[in-house]
């Protein structure tokens, strides 16, 4: 008897060695030299991605590798094949992090990496609905609001439809509504506030009626804090498979990246591996420039033609609620608020911007000589001067050669 009891104290210990070897060597949730068939160069790290449940392959989730060894953070995305199987190309040299994303997982464990391993993930299914859906695109979660019933739609929309084309359109194409940081306001005063913040949103809300608009957003909040979850998206397939980005995470902490450009578009085969800029519409207006070789970036100060009472912390091109656009109701500050960069064949950077402060006290005289018509009749001719000087221009054009 003593001799079994013996015997199992040694299989005890021999399998909690065993286990705590298998520990050590995943690091989180990662085991090194898998041989996961993923050919792996000293410039690249692959592996395959599991479900810690059953270790079946994860396909067509993202796996993601971040570093902060480089001047600039940098991270890289790619998706899992059929098997689970994924690679990271052309990375820079550094120690990195590697944690994966999908659709009915919640997000794994960070690991850390180098180039040049091969390395297991594994992940684990989300824990219920509303788990899952934390990471769904705005897109899905703007599915979910309700438009107004047809009898009450403004006379200009003819169906439930049309007023969500509307209310889709414009700026909300990119400033997706749907993010996690505007879906949590059950409070019809509290939409009405944010509205009156921007010009542009007062009177698309106008449009849509403001009541309905708002009682809209707030009866969709509140089926969210409910649980009501959006239906969960495809996961990549086929093509989509293919897709390898490389972010940076560049500029101040608060800037408003407007707009991004690395070619002309009319010849999208120009400065490829080039410099990228971005126009910060913060900080006074700023142009950072990335170098996605040396992984640096810089930033460059808009300077406007006219700085008389420039600040760096309005922005007058948007404008106040109910007043001219680029111009504010109570005070003549300004700032230079770089927009839509465009590079051009000869490399030079052009974008609108205010170049002088708003007003049309500011317009110059020349301003009257621009007008261009089909007629040279002069009365038409000095009808369209005086309706181009009378009004307030919160726009004009810069270019720059970096």
């Amino acid at each position: 008897m003593r001799n079994v009891a013996r015997g199992m104290r040694w299989a005890l210990m021999t399998m909690l060695c065993l286990v705590t070897w298998s520990a050590a060597g995943r690091q989180n949730g990662a085991a090194r030299g898998t041989g996961s068939g993923v050919q792996v160069d000293q410039s690249s790290i692959g592996g395959t991605v599991v479900n810690g449940n059953g270790q079946k392959p994860e396909a067509g989730v993202w796996v993601i590798a971040e570093t902060k060894s480089l001047p600039v953070p940098f991270r890289k995305i790619v998706v899992t094949d059929d098997q689970g199987r994924f690679l990271f190309p052309d990375l820079p040299i550094g120690a990195y992090e590697l944690w994966v994303r999908g659709y009915g997982l919640k997000d794994s464990e960070r690991v850390k990496a180098s180039c040049g391993d091969d390395v297991k993930l594994q992940v684990s299914s989300a824990r219920s609905a509303q788990e899952a859906a934390k990471i769904y695109p705005a897109a899905y979660w703007t599915s979910l609001i309700h438009p107004p019933a047809k009898e009450e739609l403004p006379p200009v929309y003819h169906s439930q439809e049309q007023w969500l084309a509307a209310f889709r359109a414009g700026c909300n194409q990119c400033h997706q509504i749907g993010m996690v940081a505007m879906r949590r306001y059950t409070d019809p005063t509290v939409w009405d506030t944010f509205i009156h913040l921007n010009s542009g949103m007062n009177q698309a809300a106008e449009r849509l009626g403001r009541d309905l608009l708002e009682k809209a957003l707030a009866d969709w909040a509140t089926r969210i804090e409910a649980g009501e979850v959006p239906p969960a998206p495809p996961r990549p397939t086929g093509m989509e498979r293919n897709f390898v980005v490389s972010q940076w995470d560049w500029a101040n902490k608060d800037s408003f990246i407007h707009d991004v450009i690395s070619t002309d578009k009319r010849n999208p085969t120009l400065y490829a591996n080039g410099k990228v800029y971005g126009a910060d519409r913060t900080g006074g207006g700023i142009v950072w420039i990335l170098d996605p070789l040396k992984n640096t970036v810089q930033g460059v100060q808009v300077q406007p033609r006219i700085a008389t009472g420039l600040s760096a912390k309005l922005d007058y091109y948007h404008g106040n609620a109910g007043g001219d656009e680029g111009v504010d109701q109570t005070a003549r500050q300004w700032m230079a608020s770089p927009h839509n960069p465009m590079l051009d064949e000869h490399g030079r950077l052009w974008m609108t911007e205010p170049i002088r402060p708003p007003g049309v006290e500011n317009n110059p005289k020349w301003s009257a000589s621009t007008v261009a018509m089909d007629t040279n009749d002069p009365a038409a001719l000095e009808l369209a001067a005086k309706a181009l000087v009378s009004r307030n221009h919160g726009m004009q054009l810069g270019y720059y050669f970096l």
